[in-house]
């Protein structure tokens, strides 16, 4: 099963997940689900919470009271 999954395995993913990544907005106040969401789709991309622009699509995504009130910080 390994073998399959090594020679058939979805190239596309890293690409899609950044491009999902950089679109991801939270919905309502599950501000847990959008961490989570955020947290997997970075994972999937290759990247890490510390590369640049990482926090800025987090930011980007969170809902605009949040996003106030990180400003005010």
């Amino acid at each position: 099963m390994v073998a399959f999954r090594r020679q058939y395995h979805d190239t596309a993913e890293v690409e899609r997940a950044w491009a999902e990544l950089q679109m991801l907005e939270m919905k309502g106040k599950e501000i847990d689900n959008y961490i989570a969401k955020f947290e997997n789709l970075l994972e999937l991309a290759g990247r890490q919470q510390t590369n640049e622009g990482s926090i800025d699509y987090f930011k980007q995504g969170l809902n605009s009271g949040l996003q106030m009130d990180l400003l005010k910080c």
